[in-house]
């Protein structure tokens, strides 16, 4: 049995460019399982895969289904994917494109300690053109997956621009401006606030899925004629079928791993060219 859908732009509509994909018996399977447990055996802590600096456990799994809002670990398992095994993922290093991790845009924004940022920021910000930055409103250090939207900053360095993407309207502006006011901070240099036309959801629960598309989105023109983010207004984004594409993803690389963890401890540092 095969379903046919059609992908929206995104990274892993490139990566099947742009044709017909096909759902698989085994994505399937993760779907329906991720629909709520159906048997006593039903673990969400059970570890699904293992991908580079990312666990996926069940639980994040089911965070794809349709009508799920997607955590820190979905994000970062986007982001890390992007980096490592998308067509993008050169094009990301010659351009000098950061993406930042959402628990480590949380540090930046909730802590004043030079010290303790430092520490967990990457060695290539400073070399970074662009860095994107997921931004969550959660404001309790002590409760983690908390908070209840995303949005997405673009750090233009060259044009000292913290460009705001919200597809809520302006529901994460405070945050956001928050965590530019700490960029300053981290880049040593001042930067203006810009908030950027973005396509807005028609739910309570798809930010944390646009926040995965817009940064497809952007990365794929930023890799290529342009030197500026740029407006999203005109920007086609189907969250629900992309969310299909996730588990399509989850899928293949199972097959690959095998029972095993892709990427090794070594190769979990992303170098990037200055």
């Amino acid at each position: 049995m095969h379903t046919t859908v059609i992908l929206p732009f995104s990274a892993l509509g490139y990566l099947r460019q742009l044709h017909l994909v096909h759902i698989s018996d085994n994505c399937l399977e993760l779907l329906v399982c991720s629909m709520g447990p159906s048997s006593n055996s039903y673990d969400p802590t059970e570890i699904v895969l293992e991908y580079y600096d990312v666990c996926l456990r069940q639980l994040d799994v089911d965070n794809f289904k349709p009508g799920s809002w997607l955590s820190d670990t979905n994000i970062e398992f986007y982001y890390e994917y992007l980096q490592r095994d998308s067509p993008f993922a050169q094009r990301l290093e010659d351009a000098s494109i950061l993406l930042l991790q959402p628990t480590v845009s949380f540090i930046i924004t909730q802590t004043s300690d030079a010290e303790f940022i430092s520490s967990a920021l990457p060695p290539y910000i400073k070399t970074a053109k662009w860095i994107f930055c997921p931004i969550n409103d959660n404001v309790d250090v002590t409760k983690a997956q908390g908070g209840s939207h995303w949005s997405l900053v673009v750090i233009d360095k060259e044009r000292s621009l913290g460009c705001y993407y919200d597809s809520l309207m302006d529901c994460n502006e405070s945050p956001s401006r928050a965590f530019i006011q700490q960029m300053e901070n981290v880049l040593e240099t001042s930067l203006t606030f810009l908030p950027m036309p973005t396509p807005q959801q028609s739910n309570e629960f798809d930010c944390g899925m646009f926040v995965c598309l817009e940064t497809a989105y952007l990365v794929e023109i930023l890799t290529g004629n342009s030197s500026s983010p740029p407006d999203l207004s005109n920007a086609q984004i189907d969250a629900e079928e992309e969310r299909i594409a996730m588990l399509n993803l989850i899928d293949e690389l199972l097959k690959v791993a095998d029972g095993d963890m892709i990427g090794t401890k070594e190769d979990v540092e992303i170098q990037m060219t200055a």
